[in-house]
């Protein structure tokens, strides 16, 4: 992917509840060290705080959870992903597996232990763009399991699985979808960005395309417009990393295009640009807004 940043019309700030953190230090291996030492390295402290703070981590058993990244979760400091912090105790040479399953983001799972060396890293080894591992627990102890997304701000729901013994992986397929390319940036709803297609875009046949991360909609009606002078833009609208849920040539008056969508759910979407019919440079601006607006027949294109 480019190396390039699109200017954002709307600034996209983090929010104030999103802080970082990087390792969890816990000696002696207990829940209740680990919930300290959890919060503290959340909250920025150099010291446990008092047990009544709210953890940064849930405790899970074996069997199988069901969560939600969101863009209100932490960051990583370095490579700007979301993620959540699981905690489980393990015995001595137990062999765990740990399945992370997701259809909206490409699954990250990093395993730590109790003095938060890292045990296991994985993506995509569990089929599709899920994460698998298996490994070896060296203590009696309370583990760490990092959940993340691979790219910035990739969000969406999960299964994380927690086995007793060697399990075989779910499946063996390659990780497919828009994901695999990565996203320009996001747009929120009741936003905007500015971008632009040229020879450094993807490019898919005869045309270049932009894909847009849209974290989160409400689950309310929302409009996407994307407009531009240069070229004729048509949108395709994915649900998750691959499931390819609506698109428009022209329906925003003009050469541009309009796509007007209700959620059935709150799970994230991706906005593809794309130069219609041929591999024309140019800028555009793509918006959305928050309620249905009428596609336009009027004026015709005639680009």
């Amino acid at each position: 992917m480019r190396s390039r940043f699109a200017k954002t019309v709307r600034p996209c700030e983090i929010p104030p509840s999103r802080k970082t953190a990087r390792v969890l230090n816990v000696s002696g291996g207990s829940l209740q060290q680990f919930r300290l030492i959890a919060i503290g390295a959340i909250v920025g402290l150099a010291t446990p705080v008092v047990a009544q703070e709210e953890p940064g981590f849930q405790e899970i058993g074996y069997g199988t959870v069901s969560e939600f990244l969101t863009a209100d979760d932490f960051i990583d400091e370095l490579d700007g992903t979301s993620y959540k912090i699981f905690a489980f105790e393990g015995g001595a040479g137990d062999t765990v597996t740990i399945h992370l399953l997701s259809s909206d983001f490409d699954a990250k799972l990093i395993v730590v232990d109790s003095l938060s060396n890292q045990l296991a890293f994985d993506r995509d080894s569990g089929g599709n763009c899920n994460a698998y591992v298996t490994t070896i627990l060296p203590d009696s102890a309370v583990y760490g399991l990092y959940v993340n997304g691979t790219h910035p701000y990739e969000v969406g729901q999960f299964q994380l699985t927690l086995q007793r013994g060697l399990q075989p992986a779910d499946s063996d397929a390659p990780c497919r979808g828009l994901t695999v390319i990565g996203h320009e940036g996001m747009v929120w709803v009741s936003g905007a960005v500015e971008g632009s297609l040229d020879e450094q875009s993807h490019a898919f046949r005869n045309e270049y395309f932009d894909v847009w991360l849209l974290p989160e909609t409400g689950g309310a009606v929302f409009t996407i417009d994307v407009i531009s002078e240069d070229f004729d833009p048509a949108l395709i609208l994915f649900r998750g990393m691959a499931e390819q849920i609506g698109s428009n040539d022209d329906g925003g008056g003009g050469c541009n295009s309009r796509v007007v969508h209700t959620p059935a759910n709150l799970r994230p979407y991706r906005i593809v640009v794309v130069s219609r019919g041929e591999r024309k440079p140019g800028n555009y601006i793509l918006s959305v807004t928050a309620g249905s607006q009428p596609l336009l027949t009027e004026p015709p294109c005639e680009g």
